[in-house]
Parts: C-alpha cells; sequence; structure tokens
C-alpha cells in the first residue's frame, strides 16, 4: 500500500508517463490499510470493488500533484467487462469479486492482469492475457504483447502475436498404441494431459510414457470403482515394500535410492517406539 503513489515516471524531452501499479489485492486484508474509520473497513472487507475504487481514487488525486502527460495504471483485477477463463482465481463468492470499470475513468491507459485471455475492454483498457498457458483448457489462446507509442499526438495501439508459447496437447489411448503410434510423433516435444485407456492400468506407465514424451504433466488412468483391496495381498508386503508400492502408485513414479533410504529411518524409529503411531477415537482423543 506504502507504493502505491509512488508511480514509475518514464520521460524524454518531450514526453513525461506516470505509470501506477495495483497488485493483486484480497479485500479482507486490504481493508484497514486504505480505510480508517471502522464501519469502512467492514464495508471494505466484503467487496473487490471498494478496495480499487478507494485505490484508484489516491491514485487519481495523487497525479493532480505532479506535472505529466499521460497517465497510465497496471492492476491485476478483475473489472466489470471480462469473463474469467477457467484458472484464474476465482473470488466472487457473494459478489466480493469484480471491480466496476467506471474506477479506471481519468487514466490515459490501463494495463490489467487477471484474465488470462487477451481482451479489448475499450482502446485504452486492455487485458494482456497470460504470457503462458495455465491450464490445457487455454491452449488455443493467443498470446499477445501490446505496444502503446506515445511519441505521436495520441497514442497508437499494436498488438503482436507471440508465436512462440509452449504447445499444449490433451491425448488419448493404450499404451502401447501411445508409444509405438508414428501419429503422436508429432506430440513428443508438447506438454501433455494423457488418458491412458488401458484397464487394469499398466505396471510403471508415467514413467513408460515419459520415455516418449517427456512433458507429460497430467496422466488419467482408469479408477476401477466398487473394487475392494487385497487385503491378504497388502498383509504379505513388508513395511518398505508398501509404502514404495503407495508412491509408484499415486505418483506415478517409483521411489528412488534416497527416498526408500527414508522410509527406512522412519520405519525403524517407528519400530524403536522414537515415533508413536496412534490411532485416534470419535472424540479426536489419541488412545
Amino acid at each position: 500500500v506504502p507504493d502505491l503513489l509512488r508511480p514509475i515516471a518514464l520521460e524524454n524531452d518531450k514526453t513525461k508517463i506516470l505509470v501506477y501499479g495495483i497488485p493483486y489485492w484480497e479485500p479482507f486484508q486490504a481493508a484497514n490499510k486504505l480505510f480508517e474509520k471502522p464501519e469502512d473497513i467492514v464495508r471494505a472487507k466484503k467487496s473487490h470493488d471498494v478496495v480499487l475504487g478507494q485505490a484508484l481514487k489516491s491514485i487519481k488525486k495523487h497525479k493532480t500533484e505532479i506535472e505529466h502527460d499521460y497517465s497510465i495504471v497496471m492492476s491485476h483485477a478483475w473489472f466489470t467487462g471480462a469473463d474469467p477463463e477457467g484458472s484464474e482465481i476465482d473470488i466472487s463468492v457473494g459478489g466480493i469479486g469484480n471491480a466496476s470499470i467506471k474506477h479506471l475513468d481519468g487514466f490515459d491507459y490501463a494495463a490489467l492482469c487477471h484474465i488470462h485471455r487477451p481482451k479489448i475492454i475499450e482502446e485504452h483498457i486492455r487485458y494482456s492475457g497470460s504470457a503462458l498457458p495455465y491450464s490445457f483448457g487455454e491452449n488455443m489462446m493467443p498470446r499477445r504483447t501490446t505496444i502503446v507509442d506515445y511519441s505521436g499526438s495520441k497514442p497508437v495501439y499494436q498488438e503482436i502475436l507471440n508465436e512462440n508459447t509452449p504447445r499444449l496437447e490433451e491425448l488419448s489411448g493404450n499404451l502401447q498404441e501411445l508409444m509405438n503410434s508414428p501419429k503422436f510423433k508429432e506430440f513428443e516435444d508438447c506438454y501433455l494431459k494423457i488418458e491412458l485407456l488401458d484397464i487394469p492400468e499398466p505396471a510403471g506407465a508415467g514413467r513408460t510414457l515419459r520415455e516418449r514424451f517427456p512433458k507429460l504433466v497430467d496422466l488419467k488412468t482408469f479408477v476401477a470403482e466398487g473394487v475392494a483391496a487385497d487385503w491378504h495381498r497388502v498383509d504379505d508386503l513388508s513395511e518398505m515394500d508398501l509404502c514404495c508400492e503407495f508412491l509408484e502408485k499415486t505418483r506415478k513414479v517409483p521411489a528412488d535410492d534416497w527416498e526408500k533410504e527414508q522410509i527406512q529411518i522412519a520405519i525403524e524409529m517407528v519400530r524403536k517406539g522414537v515415533v508413536k503411531v496412534s490411532d485416534e477415537d470419535e472424540s479426536g482423543e489419541e488412545d
């Protein structure tokens, strides 16, 4: 908050531009830093609109006290007129999330972020969009850089398409097909979400797939429903085998030597009573 009224001045012998920045603020945390009266603080804690409105009001007052040609505000927030795409943090429960675009009146340009897709609300109010995709649902979104040129008599806007962003793709198939089919050749350098269709899931499937697709980041496998665990088999496993099997099953990567060493240390500590393993009854008290 103290930095709110410390703009960066961009200037040459002809033009001076003031650039103000507003970070992503949770209303509950920022309210008591922007307001003094208890009733105002209570109201602001429930509204992103109130918090951003107060911040922008303070900036507008401050910039009138400094000689300049243009003023720009950069804000990480969700203003009315832009729609979220799915990967953004949603704080819209109870109407707390968005803020009125009218708070941006009085600025020559508003460079906004939070919405991941590039969006022009008004010519001088724009979401640049995220520089990188943040979910597989964003794999078709354009990535752009907006350049605003203030060297002439009026601002000139130019959008440059970034064609070098990482490629995200979703694949599905059985393990043998995914590993051997030439139709998947083009995806070997992509970040991938793969749905594995084998039933049951082949052992070490994730490790095997990464031999061909090193950028595999999300693997969906078949999970049987209503099938009881084979407890007799579990009883026959050693503590070490049980822990290692659990790790490989849940994260698709087997335990390495260092992890096995740490597991063995933990097992020995339990056996020696250094660490006590206890159950809790229904009241939450330990036995």
